[in-house]
């Protein structure tokens, strides 16, 4: 009889990583879901100065982001952080959240404001569950 096996059903990504150096918009790397059913982020973040990071999630069906959507509330398991590096004690530390986007790519955006400079560093792992996976067999 065949088995469902987990492991062979997730999508492992490197990494990605944003460095948060100034108040302002600072956009992330575009995510192509198109063999994806739902994605899951893990944030781990160094705090090497103050500000407030606020992200967001968009999603579109161009690569180039000519009209980006924000992904509703509705499509996210959990919730997407604020981090906040003046009360460092308050920010989760390892905040995760799940996604279903409604169109082929994602964006994570970050909006930082009183960042003196110096920057944050963010790494962001992410891990999808594949549409399509073989059966394994006993």
């Amino acid at each position: 009889m065949a088995t469902n096996d987990i492991r062979s059903q997730l999508v492992n990504s490197l990494p990605f990583n944003m460095n948060l150096s100034s108040n302002g918009t600072t956009l992330g790397q575009i995510i192509d879901t198109s063999r994806l059913i739902g994605l899951m982020f893990t944030v781990n973040f160094i705090p090497y100065t103050d500000g407030t990071h606020i992200l967001t999630m968009f999603d579109d069906d161009d690569i180039g982001f000519a009209s980006p959507v924000l992904i509703p509330d509705a499509n996210i398991i959990g919730t997407i952080p604020v981090l906040d590096f003046a009360t460092p004690e308050s920010n989760d530390p390892t905040p995760t959240w799940g996604v279903f986007g409604n169109k082929r790519f994602i964006r994570i955006t970050v909006v930082s404001t009183g960042t003196s400079g110096v920057g944050n560093f963010l790494n962001i792992n992410l891990v999808g569950k594949k549409k399509t996976v073989p059966v394994s067999e006993p």
